[in-house]
């Protein structure tokens, strides 16, 4: 769940015991995206809508380890280059 400015709420019964650390990295990922683009209007405006935005944490969670990818499921694909590129750019963001 997506809370402004910068909080992430995880929901224990939401989410099953064996995917609390897919779901965290994919969660740190939309952090990275909101310190980069400061707010979730500004995260969907610069990724092209909430999916694509879904879509690169989805990336970016699979390039730290993650099996997980819900939203990739979805789409029926994998990340293209360009998702790789912003997913791989916000895993090197250092904290600010």
């Amino acid at each position: 769940m997506w809370a402004e400015p910068l909080l992430v709420i995880l929901n224990r019964d939401a989410i099953d015991c064996d995917e609390v650390r897919d779901v965290v990295l994919h969660e740190w990922i939309h952090l990275q995206q909101a310190r980069t683009h400061n707010t979730w209007d500004a995260v969907q405006a610069a990724y092209g809508g909430q999916q694509q935005a879904e879509i690169v944490a989805d990336c970016g969670a699979r390039l730290l380890g993650s099996e997980l990818t819900p939203y990739l499921d979805e789409a029926g694909r994998g990340c293209t280059a360009a998702e790789l590129d912003h997913a791989r750019a916000l895993t090197q963001r250092q904290a600010s």
